[in-house]
């Protein structure tokens, strides 16, 4: 193998393992620093308290109260979109482009994902 045939292999196996798609499911920030995306395809680290974290993590803010799950003083979790490069071999999200939060409902309404035990309260409902 020569020299230039071994280095396009791995660049292009690199370029292989980390890609930009959409991805939906549970969001999680169950303490500062600490966020992580679960989905049809496991658990996708986003920021760990203490390491690095993925580029664009100041985008997942909760626009809708209605729609998160508070557990600890204002972290908890949501259901969302986020729009990301990830790397699937570690799965670890590495850029953050754009974030939709979602219904609560489309989470649980998803056979793909891990259903989360919530009482979804009515309209105009208190605790």
């Amino acid at each position: 193998m020569t020299r230039f045939t071994l280095l396009l292999s791995l660049l292009l196996f690199q370029g292989c393992a980390i890609a930009k798609e959409t991805r939906c499911g549970w969001l999680d920030n169950p303490s500062p620093g600490n966020y992580w995306l679960s989905d049809k395809d496991g658990t996708w680290i986003i920021a760990r308290q203490g390491a690095e974290q993925a580029e664009g993590v100041e985008l997942l803010t909760p626009q809708r109260e209605t729609d998160f799950v508070n557990m600890n003083y204002g972290y908890g979790y949501s259901c969302a979109c986020i729009r990301v490069e990830a790397n699937h071999d570690t799965q670890l999200i590495e850029k953050i482009y754009k974030y939709k939060q979602l219904s609560l409902e489309q989470c649980l309404d998803d056979d793909s994902i891990k259903k989360r035990n919530i009482r979804l309260r009515s309209p105009g409902e208190r605790n």
